[in-house]
């Protein structure tokens, strides 16, 4: 198997993202085209990669202070805070920036997700919440150019990963993902869906996609480290197509990733003859 992308998060790195919303690692891919789309150009072609855990995300596109104004402007009716001199609380921000065709086919749009958590006064910021309610809430906005076409109001987790068209109708759907950790371990989950009739509609929901348990003292010999591939072959039809999960997993001190089931991925422990855990049997 491959080797593990050097952009593979550690538990440490994880939980300054989540706090702060600073990338992880830097890129491998070539500096990106303002003009160029975040869709993969998968039509046309066999087996496709929705997802690989081992695989470096794009560099994120940074949004200027007039697309910050104009986007929260669009989505909640008013600027950020303009204060002078005075020391300014936390504010929500444009959490992702991608570029697709998310209204109509060969549009070049650009969709703007907020995120943050849920209120009496609507959608705020994470620091205003408890840790367990960070990033229930968010905002999406599209735009042509500096025309706003679009918005709906919906979480997506902490940010949008990747923009793709699987059933090849020219609309572009997107792929958001919500992380979290806890007791040294940090999971990921993975979502597809896309913005339709001003409403997102979920595609599908992958559920966890990528677990770190090391820094958590797993039992020696334990997968403690997880992930998942996701594959499907494009329809033309308009329909969804069908979509294949492969699992893999390592032990800490290793290298190489060895091929899984997803009961093991789910519940590591089996692989030491140890029971699954009482919320598994309830399920």
């Amino acid at each position: 198997m491959p080797q593990s992308s050097p952009c593979t998060l550690q538990v440490p790195q994880v939980l300054m993202c989540l706090a702060l919303l600073l990338p992880c690692c830097a890129s491998t891919s070539p500096p990106r085209n303002p003009e160029q789309s975040d869709m993969k150009d998968s039509c046309g072609q066999e087996k496709q990669v929705l997802w690989d855990f081992r695989n470096a995300r794009p560099t994120a596109l940074e949004s200027t202070e007039a697309e910050t104004l104009s986007v929260m402007a669009y989505l909640f009716g008013r600027g950020m805070n303009q204060d002078e001199g005075t020391e300014k609380e936390p504010e929500l921000r444009i959490t992702s920036k991608v570029l697709g065709s998310f209204t109509r086919p060969n549009a070049k749009e650009t969709l703007y997700y907020v995120g943050g958590c849920g209120s009496d006064m609507g959608i705020v910021p994470n620091f205003f919440c408890s840790h367990a309610e960070w990033w229930n809430a968010g905002a999406i906005a599209i735009f042509d150019g500096t025309k706003p076409v679009a918005k709906a109001y919906k979480a997506l987790g902490h940010e949008v990963v990747g923009v793709t068209d699987v059933n090849c109708d020219g609309i572009s759907e997107v792929l958001s993902s919500f992380g979290f950790c806890g007791w040294g371990t940090c999971e990921f989950t993975l979502d597809l869906g896309q913005i339709s009739n001003g409403e997102y509609v979920a595609i599908k929901n992958f559920g966890s996609v990528n677990v770190d348990g090391c820094d958590g003292f797993p039992p020696p010999g334990m997968m403690a480290s997880r992930g998942a591939v996701i594959t499907y072959t494009p329809t033309r039809s308009g329909n969804m197509p069908e979509f294949t999960v492969e699992y893999y997993g390592r032990v800490c001190d290793a290298t190489d990733w060895q091929s899984i089931s997803k009961e093991l991925f789910e519940n590591p422990l089996m692989q030491l003859g140890e029971p699954p855990k009482q919320g598994d049997l309830d399920e």
